[in-house]
């Protein structure tokens, strides 16, 4: 249907509930980990698309620059918020209903590599290089539960449809933890 160009190596991608837009992370880092000051030609950003099924139909919304690599970029079910982050120690929170302006931030420990919305968008998971799932109540901007520290770097996080269960799992392991939630 349609190729979507992007400036720099892609690294997450997540559409909106109602499929209309994609928003995508970027940005790449040539040194390893060893660039502290990334130069602007890493385009590390987070992209907005509206898309359609006709690729005649798909443009470019926007862009939103950040300070370091984004790896992971994520739309609330409700379809209000999308959540973006990566090597900014922080989860950027941005109202998707507007111009994507930036309405909160949550510090983490280290680089955030996956992300998880609570199907009714009040809860959103985070893991990544510091080995830990913190779940933040988005309305507080209070971590409400942090889960055991793992043995490598989180992958990916994902919650149970009744919240019941949060799915877990690292970058060197071949299985899959499932932790009980107590969500009031």
């Amino acid at each position: 249907v349609a190729e979507l160009e992007h400036c720099s190596r892609v690294n997450d991608l997540s559409f909106s509930p109602d499929g209309a837009r994609l928003a995508v992370g970027a940005g790449t880092d040539d040194m390893c980990g060893l660039m502290t000051k990334k130069a602007s030609m890493h385009s590390m950003n987070a992209v907005i698309w509206s898309v359609s099924a006709v690729g005649t139909g798909c443009r470019c919304l926007g862009s939103i620059a950040f300070d370091n690599i984004v790896h992971v970029t994520a739309f609330s079910p409700s379809g209000a918020l999308l959540a973006v982050s990566g090597e900014t120690c922080a989860i950027d929170i941005l109202y998707a209903g507007g111009a994507f302006e930036n309405i909160s931030e949550l510090p983490t420990a280290a680089g955030v590599l996956c992300l998880a919305w609570s199907p009714d968008s009040a809860l959103l998971a985070s893991g990544g290089e510091d080995m830990q799932v913190l779940v933040w109540d988005i309305v507080t901007e209070e971590i409400i539960c942090q889960l055991p520290k793992q043995t490598d770097w989180l992958c990916g996080i994902s919650f149970g449809v009744d919240c019941s269960l949060l799915a877990s799992c690292c970058f060197e392991s071949s299985g899959v933890t499932l932790y009980p939630m107590e969500v009031q």
